[in-house]
């Protein structure tokens, strides 16, 4: 199946079928998202597919970029440890001491 162009995966209507994340300490529903199809998802893994081709493993970078990249998402994280630990003990009921310490 080839990649359809990104602007027509936009423009496309979602399937009706929902994801709901329910919290498992009070069985409250936190949030719904729609679910993509099979293929959309099908869709979304031949864009990743193709694009990795067109890249190639120098496309993520020398080591350094790539060091330096990932410094960025660890500084990001600590700077939201709170929101990051509450989310998981909203959405995975984890103990906000282990979310802190998983964060």
């Amino acid at each position: 199946m080839a990649i359809r162009h990104s602007i027509q995966l936009q423009h496309r209507a979602f399937s009706t079928a929902w994801f709901r994340t329910v919290n498992p300490v009070n069985n409250t529903e936190v949030h719904v998202t729609p679910q993509h199809t099979d293929e959309e998802a099908v869709e979304r893994l031949e864009k990743a597919q193709q694009y990795f081709k067109s890249v190639g493993r120098q496309g993520a970078g020398s080591i350094q970029d790539r060091f330096d990249k990932l410094a960025k998402v660890k500084a990001i994280m600590q700077e939201k440890e709170a929101e990051l630990a509450q989310l998981m003990t909203t959405e995975m009921g984890k103990p906000i001491l282990q979310a802190h310490a998983e964060v």
